[in-house]
C-alpha cells in the first residue's frame, strides 16, 4: 500500500492528519521499507528435482563435451504497462517470504519474443 493510501486509513481509522512524509518516515522507524515485489514464475517441487537430478547427471562433462552443446532461452518483453510498480513496505531481510512474492501469467497480452543460443564458443547472431 503506498504512503498516500497509507495516510488516508490513518486519517480515517484515527482522525489524525499526518502528512506522507511522516508517515513514511514513521514506518522507517519500526524498521519498515518500500521495496518492490519479487515478480517469478514458480517451480513445482518436480521442477526442482529435475533441475537437481539434470545437474548432477552432467556434472563431471568436461570442455570437449561442453562444446557440442547450445543452450537457447528466450525472453518475452511486454509492449503493455508493467506492474512492478508495486510498492509494498517490508522488514530488511525478508526479501524471499513467499507473502512478499508475486507470481505472473506468463505470455498474456502482446509483447515481443527475443531468442538467444549460447555455447562455450560463443552466441547465435542477434
Amino acid at each position: 500500500m503506498s504512503n498516500t493510501l497509507l495516510k488516508q486509513h490513518l486519517q480515517r481509522a484515527t482522525g489524525t492528519r499526518d502528512s506522507t512524509k511522516t508517515v513514511r518516515n514513521r514506518l522507517y522507524h519500526v524498521g519498515l521499507y518500500a521495496r518492490r515485489l519479487i515478480v517469478c514464475i514458480s517451480l513445482t517441487a518436480g521442477h526442482r528435482a529435475a533441475r537437481r537430478r539434470w545437474a548432477q547427471e552432467h556434472l563431471r562433462w568436461g570442455r570437449a563435451v561442453w562444446s557440442n552443446v547450445l543452450f537457447t532461452d528466450e525472453s518475452r518483453f511486454i509492449v503493455q504497462s508493467d506492474n512492478r510498480r508495486i510498492i509494498i513496505w517490508r522488514e530488511r531481510g525478508t526479501r524471499n517470504n513467499p507473502a512478499f512474492v508475486r507470481e505472473r501469467v506468463r505470455f498474456g497480452g502482446g509483447g515481443v519474443m527475443v531468442w538467444v543460443g549460447v555455447s562455450i564458443n560463443g552466441h547465435t547472431d542477434q
